[in-house]
């Protein structure tokens, strides 16, 4: 069955009444007809001087301080609003990644020893700097190289080639879509960037992608641990989508069946710390969920009209 109309209200209501101003904006844009302005507008209280992004715009680390991770998702709102190239927001991101890329090792970090410096999630917390293993490389390397080509104009092309060579000796190595279901946040970060690569990487790329979903099938949410199925197939066309049709459906509809009594989809983790500030981690994650998983519902054409 379909998200009736009147649970699709409650979750407008609720993104209007407790959602962060960013995640407000993009609703407007996806449902209401807004233009893009507002996303980027509200994006810009995040951003730092460096151009990178942090502030809590990923809600799990509060840290003030920029990080590639936080750029990542501040580069997810730029595409999903069609930001322009020339805008400051782009621009200013791209220099930060620049700055920010290990040549010597070719990664970025997903974020530096400030992140224990304020409050986050255990997950984030940081032992020391270092390149990640080959493993984890994607996450958040392999999504950047996408918005790299999804904004070209800003980033020199030797810059370019040098990521994506890095990318491919990562594509080669055996293991680093299957095992686990932390490895599932590759497949996320290769996911958000397909759009973006160019044929030769990502005549690469889809097939790993559905090789890895069709590993996993049948698909459940225990198979998820955490992540939500709108991450993994927002749209009938992703990877995940095509490869595993009825298992993302079926998930999809179990996802209209987690909407809360107050309209919101909530995060199915836990920080198990920093309890003040997790209750409002917690509730800027709804809030972004809830757009996440409408635009998806959408998408499968699973909102009653």
């Amino acid at each position: 069955m379909p998200l009736s109309k009147d649970a699709f209200q409650r979750a407008e209501s609720f993104v209007k009444t407790h959602a962060r101003e960013l995640d407000q904006q993009l609703f407007k844009f996806l449902f209401n007809g807004a233009s893009g302005d507002g996303v980027l507008k509200a994006l810009r209280r995040y951003q730092n001087k460096n151009g990178g992004f942090g502030h809590g715009l990923e809600p799990d680390f509060r840290t003030p301080a920029s990080s590639p991770m936080a750029t990542s998702v501040a580069l997810q709102y730029c595409v999903a609003v069609a930001a322009p190239e020339d805008h400051p927001v782009v621009t200013k991101s791209m220099k930060y990644l620049l700055r920010t890329f290990d040549s010597g090792a070719g990664y970025w970090p997903a974020t530096f020893m400030d992140v224990n410096q304020a409050p986050h999630a255990p997950w984030w917390h940081l032992a020391s700097p270092g390149p990640p293993k080959e493993e984890n490389w994607p996450n958040p390397s392999a999504e950047l190289l996408g918005y790299l080509y999804a904004y070209p104009r800003p980033v020199p092309k030797d810059f370019r080639a040098t990521v994506k060579r890095r990318a491919e000796v990562n594509l080669a190595f055996d293991n680093h879509m299957r095992g686990g279901p932390h490895r599932l946040y590759n497949l996320l970060c290769w996911q958000r960037a397909l759009p973006y690569l160019p044929d030769d990487l990502g005549d690469k790329v889809r097939p790993s992608l559905a090789a890895a979903a069709l590993e996993r099938k049948p698909l459940t949410h225990e198979k998820l641990w955490e992540l939500r199925i709108p991450w993994l197939a927002p749209d009938p066309e992703a990877p995940f989508a095509e490869a595993l049709p009825e298992d993302v459906r079926r998930l999809m509809g179990d996802e209209i069946e987690r909407q809360a009594p107050d309209g919101g989809w909530y995060p199915t983790w836990e920080w198990g710390q920093y309890p003040e500030a997790w209750a409002e981690a917690r509730l800027e994650w709804a809030g972004k969920l809830t757009v996440e998983t409408l635009h998806a519902l959408r998408a499968f054409e699973l909102i009653e009209r």
